[in-house]
């Protein structure tokens, strides 16, 4: 059953776009939408995403590793992804219901329009055909109401800092899998600091035995890690 909460009126899409090859020159983008969902999309009305140092990696690493290919844009702009909140505005899928609200990547906009798929009582994915070559991670919505450890109160630090203890998460998961080859300390370069700190935490969580983590920061924060 198709469930619609702006009945009757047209809703203007406004998105920030840059150049690829020179992220200092922008624009807004404005499209209208006129509430014809095709079966299974959904209407995601985006609330609040962080902005940080990652996203400018995004840009750097947009062409190698298919950033901009989330959320297409014009031939020479883009549409930088970010990590937000997003609530369900109108859906055509069954199992998807409006007010919803949703942590996942979003383009910087007010608005997206997914095609709903491989629902579960957690999450379900955007199963557009643009997206189906990247890693599903990317194109995941986690259903906040469904994380037990979900506070409103504390969705800015979530935005800030989930998608990167994440990546740490992995590092660590595949360095226990492999027995961390043999090595009994870490050297742990900061090509992220939110990352390498996050990283240096993983091991001790989960019980893991290194006699040494070592941790290639810069000077400033060197005393703050080490102390963590």
């Amino acid at each position: 059953m198709l469930k619609i909460v702006f009945m009757n009126k047209e809703i203007e899409f406004k998105t920030f776009e840059v150049k690829k090859d020179e992220w200092s020159s922008s624009r807004f983008v404005s499209e209208t939408f006129t509430n014809n969902l095709e079966q299974d999309q959904v209407l995601l009305k985006i609330d609040r995403f962080a902005l940080t140092t990652n996203n400018i990696t995004y840009c750097a690493a947009g062409d190698m590793f298919g950033y901009w290919g989330f959320f297409p844009a014009e031939e020479g702009f883009g549409r930088v992804p970010v990590m937000g909140y997003a609530d369900v505005a109108a859906s055509n899928h069954q199992d998807v219901q409006v007010g919803e609200r949703l942590w996942g990547f979003y383009p910087m906009s007010n608005y997206l329009v997914i095609k709903a798929g491989r629902v579960s009582q957690s999450n379900f994915f955007d199963v557009s055909e643009h997206r189906q070559q990247y890693a599903p991670i990317y194109s995941q919505y986690l259903r906040a109401l469904a994380n037990p450890y979900y506070e409103p109160a504390r969705e800015d630090h979530d935005l800030l800092l989930r998608g990167l203890y994440l990546t740490s998460w992995l590092v660590e998961d595949f360095m226990f899998d492999n027995e961390t080859f043999g090595a009994d300390s870490y050297l742990i370069t900061s090509a992220s600091s939110k990352t390498s700190i996050a990283l240096g935490f993983a091991p001790e969580s989960i019980e893991a035995t290194f006699s040494k983590l070592l941790n290639g920061q810069a000077p400033p924060s060197e005393g703050y890690i080490l102390s963590a």
